[in-house]
């Protein structure tokens, strides 16, 4: 290396500096001059040298050269480095040896208190098309095409009041077959594994254990951040199944605290059999057939068919849709909370805010 930064000085700087002190006029001490200029190069060439060796040595480790097809020219493929993503390190303070994760070794915290005191802030919810979603300011709710009260078949009109019984001919396992999350195939029951390796380590849990006096319950993943809670405000009920020693309503959240989906939790057996899907919270998006929150009655209609009943707005796509059995339910509301921008969101006619899916949660959970 040496050897080529002195023939370079040879051959470029040092002819150079001679001409232009040449032609300055310059005296005796020329030679001087030339030999510490030359010195001064040859450092800086090193240093530069060995700063670009640094960086070279720093992206070969954390990036992976990934072969993309050109948008350009089809079939040509060209060479892209990915972003160099660094594993992140966390410091919960939680209990490691309590009943319910001492058999995770350690990886799992439980608290009465939060853990991840992460500010999940303002979030983008990828799956909600905002213009087909939301009322901008001004607008009316439009009542025609997806937004209307009534089927194109006018069998089925959506603002009835009270009880309403429908015949809904299709089996529930029709209905299961469809159902995705993040558009993955969903089978429930299932393990927190199936929901991705990043929540594999809840599999870990043991719910039996868990005291119903308890109010409030928090277990992170230390290694992923990941978190489930389970809160009870009496004065608003916010878990249906209290009291119910088998059922748990789970709140699941990502590392940086983002609210991704709410889990019904069957305690005996260590499961997931169930989810209830909020529109403007929630990043994971439930679908029945490609259609879910922030897609309306009608396109639920004409993808699933005439539900079992409606009450009050909330439409039920089997009667037995409680606590205790199997279901689909589909609700709406007026206004929602919206994660992007913090604040409560008028919603257009007849959009799904709410999308709940049960499956084998009979009582005892037989």
């Amino acid at each position: 290396m040496t050897n080529k930064i002195t023939r370079l000085c040879k051959l470029i700087i040092i002819p150079v500096l001679v001409a232009s002190l040449t032609a300055c006029g310059t005296t005796a001490s020329t030679g001087d001059k030339i030999s510490a200029v030359k010195e001064k190069s040859e450092k800086q060439l090193v240093k530069k040298i060995k700063k670009v060796k640094k960086v070279k040595k720093i992206k070969k480790e954390c990036t992976k050269i990934k072969k993309v097809k050109s948008r350009k020219k089809k079939g040509k493929i060209r060479k892209r480095k990915a972003k160099c993503s660094k594993k992140k390190k966390f410091n919960f303070q939680g209990d490691a040896n309590h009943p319910m994760v001492k058999k995770s070794g350690g990886r799992l915290l439980y608290s009465e208190t939060e853990i991840n005191h992460a500010k999940p802030g303002k979030y983008k919810i990828k799956h909600i098309d905002y213009d087909k979603v939301y009322l901008k300011k001004g607008e009316k709710r439009s009542k025609v095409g997806i937004y209307s009260n009534v089927t194109k078949d006018e069998k089925v009109y959506w603002k009835g009041e009270g009880f309403l019984e429908l015949n809904q001919k299709m089996k529930f396992d029709d209905i299961l077959s469809k159902a995705t999350l993040n558009g993955e195939p969903v089978k429930l029951p299932m393990k927190f594994s199936d929901l991705g390796k990043q929540f594999s380590a809840f599999d870990d849990i043991d719910f039996s254990v868990f005291d119903y006096s308890v109010h409030q319950f928090y277990i992170t993943d230390a290694k992923t951040g990941n978190t489930l809670r389970y809160v009870v405000l009496p004065e608003k009920k916010s878990d249906p199944y209290r009291g119910d020693k088998n059922k748990l309503l789970l709140f699941l959240y990502n590392e940086r605290n983002q609210k991704l989906i709410d889990l019904k939790v069957n305690r005996e057996r260590n499961e997931i059999y169930g989810f209830m899907n909020i529109l403007g919270k929630h990043k994971f998006k439930l679908a029945l057939d490609k259609v879910g929150i922030g897609d309306t009655f009608n396109e639920f209609y004409g993808k699933i068919g005439e539900p079992d009943s409606l009450i009050y707005g909330t439409v039920h796509y089997f009667s037995s849709t409680n606590i205790k059995g199997n279901g689909l339910s589909i609700d709406y509301d007026n206004s929602v909370y919206d994660s992007k921008s913090g604040k409560f969101l008028d919603v257009k006619n007849n959009v799904v805010t709410i999308l709940q899916l049960t499956s084998k949660g009979e009582k005892n959970g037989k």
